[in-house]
């Protein structure tokens, strides 16, 4: 209100306003909203206590309600994981070999292949394996060829220093 030289015309009666403006245009009582917040909840509280009945089911825990498992039936880390393995299939190449249902010993494999990294990995690690069987070829470990090769880089130096 400053910037454009108008000051805010409110009454000095009128301090329950929010916003600095008439009461006139868009301001509102935070006195009312406090009250009508206060009452939602009162009223929230006493519809659940008159309509919430307290009764609760109780089950054994991990038997989905059905008393009867097996430890065959029981969650795995192939179900826990599946739903992520079919959304990052198509970045992945995947063999599964699932056992029928009526296999007396499951088992599970499953062997999975990353496409990135034969494409972006692999020649970045042969060319670092590369340069470190060169400079493998330099290590000889003598310590007259290392101060040769000291030797060397220091009039090396002092040629392109010139």
């Amino acid at each position: 209100m400053l910037l454009i030289g108008s000051g805010a015309n409110i009454p000095a009666d009128n301090w329950l306003l929010l916003a600095p403006i008439n009461e006139d245009r868009s301001s509102y009582s935070p006195l009312i909203v406090l009250v009508v917040i206060v009452g939602v909840v009162l009223l929230t509280v006493q519809i659940v206590h008159r309509y919430y009945h307290g009764r609760v089911r109780r089950a054994p825990a991990w038997d989905c309600g059905y008393p009867l498992q097996t430890p065959r039936m029981q969650d795995t880390a192939e179900g826990f994981g599946q739903p992520i393995r079919q959304v990052f299939e198509p970045f992945f190449r995947i063999e599964r070999e699932l056992p029928s249902p009526f296999d007396s010993a499951p088992r599970y494999r499953m062997r999975v292949h990353d496409r990135a990294w034969r494409a972006l990995y692999e020649p970045i690690a042969k060319a670092a394996e590369f340069l470190a069987r060169i400079a493998g070829l330099i290590q000889q470990g003598r310590i007259g060829v290392y101060l040769t090769y000291s030797f060397c880089t220091l009039l090396a130096l002092l040629v392109f220093v010139r």
